[in-house]
């Protein structure tokens, strides 16, 4: 019996701050964003295709300034893990 890694989904909230968020699921995405961005008011949580999501990530800068290079796009989508991708800049 073999066992599957879980389907990550892409999800972007967007009050009081923005974030990115790879998850599992929407609760999964919630928790994230209040462990690691503000607290969550019951704002409305949108889901984004995968490519619309690395398309987004792909453009997003270090925070030395730095393009993100191509592998470290790739390494990011591919962890499997629960992560903020992406943060408003005014929390950095």
């Amino acid at each position: 019996m073999q066992i599957q890694e879980p389907t990550y989904r892409y999800f972007e909230i967007f009050s009081p701050y923005y974030a990115m968020i790879k998850a599992v699921d929407v609760y999964d995405a919630i928790v994230e964003y209040v462990e690691n961005v503000a607290d969550y008011e019951g704002n409305y949580v949108e889901e984004i295709d995968p490519l619309t999501a690395m398309a987004k990530y792909s453009r997003s800068l270090t925070e030395d300034g730095e393009q993100l290079s191509v592998q470290e796009v790739i390494n990011e989508f591919s962890k499997p893990e629960t992560t903020t991708l992406l943060i408003d800049p005014h929390l950095r």
